[in-house]
């Protein structure tokens, strides 16, 4: 074994050395393994259908707009999701993409716009403009938060805030009294983040349903959010099967429903169900 070996094995052995101790300070740190504790009473844990209207109504109005919400407190939905980005200027507002381009109908760039800039242009719905504007987050909380259970999508889009953007959402929560009404969703190391500094805001890991199943136990306790969400199409007969084994049939949300493949969700009793473009009526327990 010449010395070039034997400094490339000391080296390897420093390096495993390294990562085991990184890893046990994580699990340490994250409080360990094993079931995360939760009020079973809470509305937010009740196995019962909750009907969650992505983006609102937006079957007859822009989505995450205030026709889109004003429609789904008619047709009786409990629950609303709401995507939130921010502006160059600090405001949070309500908006789904990172161009401009397929709801305001402009070159207009989202990570510089102000929310002054924003407000000039009308929301477009199916290609044509109308009489809704964007929306703030403020203004969603003024005037629809005592009405529904909200899901809150938080689009970072390359915001890496961290600290800034969790006290941000928590002060929001905390204001419209939502700690028992709100889910906040995000990119797992923003969620992992927001569940470690904040564990009474109830945060969701999102990712494909089989996948997930393989890795979500394996998250340590105090990191980990606390529901999981998964497009309606890969969810599987198998991963509803571990989530019965696991007792975590709760702790699923489904987006991307559609009257095609409700049918088959609910047959599984999946309980949380996000459900695109069309009215309360269509979706029966």
């Amino acid at each position: 074994m010449n010395w070039l070996t034997k400094i490339g094995l000391k080296i390897g052995k420093y390096l495993l050395l390294t990562i085991a101790f990184l890893v046990l300070v994580i699990i340490v740190v994250g409080g360990g393994f094993g079931a995360k504790e939760y009020d079973k009473q809470h509305r937010l844990y009740q196995a019962d259908l909750l009907l969650i209207a992505h983006r609102g109504v937006a079957g007859n109005a822009p989505e995450n707009s205030r026709a889109a919400f004003n429609a789904a407190r008619d047709q009786g939905f409990a629950a609303v999701e709401i995507d939130i980005k921010e502006t160059s200027d600090g405001h949070f507002y309500l908006f789904h993409d990172r161009s401009s381009e397929r709801l305001l109908h402009t070159t207009l760039d989202l990570s510089t716009a102000t929310f002054k800039e924003l407000q000039k242009f009308p929301l477009y719905f199916g290609g044509t403009p109308s009489e809704e504007h964007v929306l703030s987050l403020e203004e969603f909380g003024q005037e629809f938060s005592k009405d529904f259970i909200v899901y809150l999508d938080i689009k970072r889009h390359g915001n890496d805030r961290y600290k800034y953007l969790a006290g941000r959402i928590h002060d929001f929560i905390s204001k419209y009294d939502l700690h028992d009404r709100a889910f906040v969703g995000s990119d797992f190391l923003f969620t992992a983040y927001l569940e470690y500094t904040y564990p009474q805001i109830h945060t969701v890991f999102s990712g494909p349903g089989d996948r997930t199943a393989h890795v979500y136990l394996l998250i340590p306790k105090k990191i980990r959010p606390d529901f999981m969400i998964s497009y309606a199409d890969e969810i599987t007969e198998g991963h509803v099967t571990w989530l019965r084994n696991n007792e975590l049939m709760n702790r699923r949300i489904v987006y991307g429903v559609r009257e095609e493949n409700y049918d088959r969700l609910r047959t599984w009793r999946i309980p949380k169900i996000m459900v695109d473009n069309g009215g309360r009526s269509k979706y029966q327990n």
